[in-house]
């Protein structure tokens, strides 16, 4: 049996890496720093230049464009660069705006490098690609100090008001299923049974399966792979979840990418939700927001532009539809989101389509955000 849609009460979560923080993973920051340092991951080594001094010559070329923002770049910010160089190089996503950086940066590359070609400055762009996704992946993996600030979501679970809880994360970490899992709750993820080990990409399962709880990863998993069986091509690749700890191998499978499927950068990321797993995960997010006037959001600054489209058409969509954000600094918040939400902050409070919680995530409850979202739209 299966829930009718139409008829049922939904509350939509919208959680990013600020949920993350309190079980002390790594913010973007630090990320950064780890990133750019490197010392861990000295493997990572291009026979001219080390990828982390590149990504810090990438970083001062870079400077002045983020000075006028008012913040440094951060590692998001030199994975994007990297993938606009490495997209033009391969005639993907031509640009002609990228040659004269690149010429830029090169000669930037020589003062340190003096035998620096074109084409080293575009192998080392190509190497930071899957150097900054295994740092962050690497990282992200490590043990949470804790899970129990993320109760506000078990709470809004077990809450008669609601029939479906649908979070949507853009997170790569895999801590809400495993708090989720510690209270004995079992998401619909999008992944199907065991087939025999081994869980593929199903998004069937979000119409077919009850559930109250549905979680969706839009920036991918540090526990998702592409994955394709010894012998066989592209046509028998697919999205999967290895058993924890599982040697690919021992069940006669290859990692096409090596590392995980996580989607990093910034503008970037509009590419990939077009296409393949990303566009399935894009379109629950838009369906699901339609059947909802109910929205919170946690621990997102609202720097995702692709993400901040669908909020500002839905929340134009209905007068009733409103969000509930749960943040410490709410003004600081507003003015460091992207134009499209930022231009609009103060009239969405003004018509109470949206409402502050100014607390940590760790202290704010279910009840605070279940509140706040009691309050319609004075329109």
């Amino acid at each position: 049996m299966t829930y009718d849609i139409r008829n049922t009460s939904r509350l939509v979560f919208l959680v990013g890496s600020g949920i993350s923080i309190p079980a002390e993973l790594p913010c973007t920051e630090q990320l950064t720093e780890i990133v750019l340092a490197g010392d861990s991951y000295a493997g990572h080594c291009h026979e001219s230049f080390s990828i982390c001094s590149f990504l810090r010559l990438l970083r001062e070329t870079v400077k002045g464009h983020f000075q006028q923002l008012n913040r440094p770049s951060n590692y998001e910010d030199l994975y994007y660069v990297c993938s606009q160089v490495t997209g033009h190089n391969s005639g993907n996503f031509e640009n002609p705006v990228v040659v004269p950086f690149v010429q830029q940066l090169l000669a930037n590359l020589r003062s340190r490098c003096p035998d620096a070609t074109e084409k080293t400055l575009y192998d080392l762009a190509a190497e930071a690609v899957p150097y900054i996704e295994d740092v962050v992946a690497r990282e992200l993996r490590k043990p949470a100090t804790t899970l129990n600030h993320l109760s506000f979501i078990y709470d809004a679970y077990v809450n008669p008001q609601y029939d479906i809880i649908d979070v949507f994360t853009l997170n790569h970490d895999c801590l809400i299923e495993k708090y989720l899992r510690s209270r004995g709750v079992i998401p619909v993820d999008g992944f199907g049974e065991p087939d025999p080990k081994v869980r593929y990409w199903n998004p069937g399962v979000f119409q077919n399966k009850e559930s109250k709880i549905n979680l969706f990863k839009l920036h991918g998993s540090v526990d998702w792979y592409r994955l394709r069986p010894w012998g066989y091509g592209w046509e028998q690749e697919a999205i999967g979840i290895l058993p924890e700890g599982a040697d690919p191998s021992r069940l006669h499978l290859d990692r096409v990418d090596g590392g995980p499927r996580i989607l990093i950068g910034t503008f970037n990321k509009m590419l990939e939700y077009t296409g393949g797993v990303f566009l399935d995960l894009l379109w629950q997010f838009r369906h699901r927001l339609r059947l909802t006037t109910d929205l919170a959001v946690c621990g997102y600054g609202f720097a995702d532009k692709g993400i901040n489209t669908q909020l500002v058409e839905w929340i134009y969509s209905n007068s009733a539809n409103r969000i509930c954000v749960v943040h410490p600094q709410p003004v600081s918040l507003g003015n460091s989101a992207r134009g499209a939400i930022k231009n609009k902050w103060e009239d969405w409070e003004k018509d109470r389509r949206l409402i502050v919680v100014p607390k940590r995530v760790e202290c704010v409850t279910f009840e605070e955000i279940r509140e706040a979202l009691a309050h319609r739209s004075a329109s």
